[in-house]
């Protein structure tokens, strides 16, 4: 239970930096930059909260991103293609770099271990 709580606290923390930095750099420079920028976060939260952390953060973040930041507006449909294609390859590098780099449990039978 304890695993669990510490991966939604990991979500919750960057899907609410997601919705922050959204509703700051709308109409900035950084706008079609984001993506690419929030995979050090998502990155971060996969290595210090797990695999699951970083999937569910990824797709949380990508939804976000499509609905707040990018023209339409609550709409999950990009206008622009390259924002689109940058929200796409930050959910196919968010997802895969979570799975490469995502904590692990710990194997319970370590170095020295003897077995009977």
């Amino acid at each position: 239970m304890k695993r669990y709580r510490k991966q939604l606290a990991g979500t919750g923390f960057a899907l609410l930096l997601a919705i922050l930095l959204a509703t700051l750099l709308r109409g900035t420079l950084l706008e079609s930059s984001l993506p690419f920028l929030f995979l050090g976060v998502l990155v971060s939260v996969a290595f210090n909260f797990g695999s699951s952390a970083g999937i569910l953060s990824t797709l949380g973040a990508a939804v976000i991103f499509a609905t707040c930041l990018y023209d339409p507006v609550l709409s999950v449909r990009i206008g622009d293609k390259a924002q689109r294609s940058n929200v796409i390859w930050m959910t196919v590098g968010g997802i895969s770099l979570s799975e490469l780099l995502g904590s692990r449990p710990k194997n319970r039978f370590g170095p020295g271990t003897k077995f009977e």
